[in-house]
C-alpha cells in the first residue's frame, strides 16, 4: 500500500510538472516571451521584457541645471519621454552620455528602472494597450512644459507623460492618479519623487518595515540611496493624502 501511495505521488508530481510546461509553451506561442516571462520589479539597466517599465535618469541641461528625467520603455527597447524644449519624443535608449536631438543636447546619467505593476497579469494587460496610448500622444506632437497651464493647449513634462500612460485620465493633461498615490513634495502637484515611492511600494510600508526592506533590497546603490532619502522625508508627512480633482504635474529636480 505504501509503495502504491508513493508511486501515485510520483505520477502526480510528473503530471503537474508536464502540465505547467505545457501551459508555459501555450503562453509563449500565444503571447510571446515578453508577456509570459515574470517581471523584475526593480532593475539597474535596460533589457528585454521591460515594456512599460519606468526608467529614471539624472539629466543635466545646457544651462547646467539638474533634473530627474523619467521615461517609459517600449517593446522594442526604445524610450518615450518628454524632453525640455522638445516635448514628447520616442528615441533609442541611452544610459549615459549626451543625447543630441533636434538641436538640443542633454547629458544623461542613468539611475534605475521600476515595473509599473507588480502583478504579471496586470502587466500583460497594460502592455497590450501601451502602444496605442503612446501612438495617440506622440501623434499629437505635444510640447514640453514644466507645469500644466504655463502655455496654451496641452503640454507635458516627463512626469506628466509617464503618469498619463500609467493612469489615463479623461484629459491628456490630467492623469487619473489612484487615491493612494503619495504626494511628498507639495500640495499642488505630483513629482517624480512621488512616482518613485509609489512604484517601489515604499509609501505603503509601515515605518518599521521600510528599514528592514531597505536592508534586504536587491537593487542598485542609486535606488537604495534615493529610497532611503525619500522614506526619511516621507516619514515626516501624512502617508496618504486625498488627491485633488485637477492636479498639474511637474518633474522636480533631484537634490
Amino acid at each position: 500500500m505504501r509503495h502504491r501511495w508513493r508511486r501515485g505521488l510520483i505520477v502526480f508530481e510528473l503530471a503537474f510538472k508536464l502540465a505547467f510546461k505545457c501551459l508555459a509553451l501555450v503562453c509563449l506561442a500565444a503571447l510571446g516571451p515578453n508577456l509570459c516571462a515574470a517581471p523584475q520589479p526593480m532593475v539597474s539597466a535596460m533589457h528585454a521584457n521591460q515594456a512599460g517599465y519606468v526608467h529614471f535618469w539624472e539629466m543635466t541641461l545646457a544651462n547646467g541645471e539638474l533634473e530627474t528625467q523619467v521615461g517609459m520603455a517600449l517593446q522594442d527597447q526604445r524610450i518615450v519621454w518628454s524632453l525640455p524644449g522638445l516635448g514628447v519624443r520616442v528615441t533609442p535608449f541611452m544610459a549615459n552620455g549626451v543625447l543630441a536631438l533636434e538641436g538640443q543636447r542633454f547629458q544623461l546619467r542613468y539611475r534605475y528602472g521600476l515595473a509599473p505593476l507588480l502583478s504579471p497579469q496586470a502587466l500583460q494587460v497594460f502592455r497590450q494597450s501601451l502602444l496605442r496610448r503612446v501612438a495617440v500622444i506622440v501623434g499629437r506632437r505635444i510640447p514640453y512644459c514644466p507645469l500644466n497651464g504655463e502655455r496654451p493647449g496641452v503640454c507635458m513634462s516627463c512626469m506628466a507623460l509617464v503618469s498619463q500612460l500609467l493612469f489615463p485620465g479623461q484629459r491628456l493633461d490630467y492623469p487619473q492618479f489612484p487615491p493612494q498615490f503619495p504626494r511628498v513634495a507639495g500640495e499642488s502637484y505630483y513629482t517624480t519623487e512621488d512616482l518613485l515611492l509609489y512604484l517601489s511600494g515604499f509609501d505603503r510600508l509601515p515605518s518599521t518595515a521600510r528599514d528592514a526592506q531597505l536592508a534586504q533590497l536587491q537593487a542598485s546603490p542609486a535606488l537604495r540611496e534615493d529610497l532611503l532619502r525619500l522614506t526619511e522625508r516621507y516619514a515626516e508627512v501624512l502617508p496618504l493624502a486625498a488627491p485633488p480633482t485637477a492636479v498639474p504635474t511637474q518633474a522636480r529636480p533631484r537634490r
